[in-house]
């Protein structure tokens, strides 16, 4: 497993035992007061011990809501003992509870078993440490229990170590599911993700494809919505590209699209999303730009491609249209426009930026 995949299953795992945590706390406040006031003999030890259950119960449930609201990265060693001081205080509990108790011509008492069956399934730990829970607590029982004379007479014993060794195996049984089905999900989501980023990129240049382009063009025109914010498109055609293909053959029309490509993505704005749109077309979309920074950013385009080495052949030119969103406008309209810039600047001498006004027909 690596170490971000770790991190993610210590960050999983700890959300559940918190959650867990969350809902056994509160009910066993209500539940712990509710023995006290209602069924134990006013000022008995076993009183004590409810009211005592449910102010630790509340606290954790408190403690366990806050953390659980918090937006964390990583889980720390503060809050992996937060858990386990919570299940040691449950098991610490029904021991004392159980030693209390006058055992009678029966086997454990419920209370104990309840606790570490419910451990076993409601938590996730990993064997090592569930082992070493589960060990302590029951030395722990059969030395208190020890000093009863009928724990001599009967197998306690016995059950205890059986009972442990099952609530072990149980949790063991639930922790390797629980770590099988997240690395199943893991690999699934992963491999979508993998199928996603390939169904939105162009295989060459690894912008984003045509279809994406239309994905977010559509995506920044309901952002934008009817509130006064804009946005600007830039295409850009790179000037006789037949004549690379046809005098260098395709394999050195394919860089230089590559080379294009990695000027766009190392000269704009992260939030800029620039893409081929076919051929030898490229679109960037320009968030919250008006027509003025659009044409800005194209003619630091142009500078930068007329001044870089393409190798085979050494310069190239390219011309480009823009085009700012008007409001209500389609994504065609939009797109149109731009066009119609860039089909300017084709027929007037190439490598030129044109933005579009009325003018243009």
């Amino acid at each position: 497993m690596t170490e971000k995949l770790k991190s993610e299953f210590d960050k999983e795992t700890f959300n559940h035992n918190t959650f867990i945590i969350i809902i056994l706390g509160y009910f066993l406040f209500f539940e712990q007061l509710f023995y006290a006031f209602f069924v134990r003999e006013p000022g008995s030890t076993y009183q004590q011990i409810h009211f005592i259950t449910a102010l630790l119960m509340i606290l954790f449930a408190g403690i366990a809501t806050y953390i659980y609201q918090k937006d964390f990265t990583k889980v720390n060693k503060y809050h992996k003992k937060f858990v386990i001081i919570f299940v040691l205080s449950g098991l610490l509990i029904a021991i004392v509870r159980t030693s209390l108790l006058q055992l009678q011509l029966y086997s454990l008492p419920t209370i104990y078993l309840a606790v570490i069956y419910g451990m076993a399934v409601a938590f996730y730990f990993p064997p090592i440490l569930s082992f070493a829970l589960y060990s302590s607590s029951s030395i722990l029982l059969i030395f208190l229990l020890s000093g009863q004379p009928i724990a001599q007479e009967f197998s306690y014993v016995q059950d205890i170590i059986s009972n442990n060794i099952i609530a072990w195996v149980v949790s063991v049984l639930n922790f390797n599911s629980y770590f099988n089905g997240f690395i199943k999900s893991k690999k699934i989501s992963d491999m979508n993700g993998k199928l996603r980023y390939i169904s939105e990129r162009d295989p060459l240049t690894d912008l984003y494809n045509r279809r994406k382009l239309n994905d977010l063009l559509i995506d920044e025109i309901k952002r934008i919505g009817r509130t006064n914010e804009f946005f600007s498109v830039i295409i850009l055609d790179i000037d006789n590209f037949k004549n690379v293909n046809d005098t260098y053959g395709h394999n050195i029309g394919d860089e230089v699209l590559v080379n294009f490509s990695e000027i766009l993505k190392s000269n704009i704005r992260e939030l800029d999303k620039p893409g081929r749109w076919g051929g030898e077309e490229f679109l960037i979309i320009a968030p919250a730009t008006d027509k003025k920074g659009a044409e800005n950013l194209a003619k630091k385009l142009k500078k930068l491609i007329n001044n870089n080495d393409f190798g085979k052949p050494e310069r190239l030119t390219a011309s480009f249209g823009v085009a700012t969103y008007n409001h209500e406008e389609s994504v065609y309209q939009l797109i149109n426009r731009a066009d119609k810039a860039l089909y300017e600047a084709k027929s007037t001498g190439k490598n030129r930026v044109i933005v579009y006004n009325q003018g243009i027909s």
